[in-house]
């Protein structure tokens, strides 16, 4: 059991139902999330009995990303940002746009910066 999910698992069917379960923030993710839906699903594969994973959202939302906290100055994203090569991308980032522009049907589609 955890905060974010709940997870329902019938071995006779082979169904589980993995349950987004934070309504209230609509079902926002955070980076501990993470771990624990990997582990979750690991379990399920270890066990070697579910055919058939159902993804839901509790409440109105199934989700709405990333929970914005996580990016505050002074949130769990800062350790992460704080070295000189996350810097330096950041910047990059802010700096430089990109756009995807594809031609005639038949051709493929390329990557351009965005001038101006």
């Amino acid at each position: 059991m955890n905060d974010f999910f709940r997870l329902d698992h019938d071995p006779a069917t082979g169904v589980a139902e993995l349950v987004l379960n934070r309504p209230e923030r609509m079902n926002t993710m955070v980076p501990a999330f993470f771990p624990a839906l990997r582990d979750a699903v690991q379990a399920l594969d270890d066990a070697g009995d579910t055919r058939v994973l159902l993804l839901r959202g509790e409440g109105k939302h199934f989700s709405a990303g990333m929970a914005l906290d996580t990016f505050a100055p002074d949130g769990p994203m800062r350790a992460m940002l704080d070295t000189e090569i996350s810097q330096r991308i950041l910047q990059w980032l802010s700096n430089v746009g990109v756009r995807v522009a594809s031609g005639q049907p038949d051709s493929a589609s390329t990557i351009q910066p965005i001038s101006g």
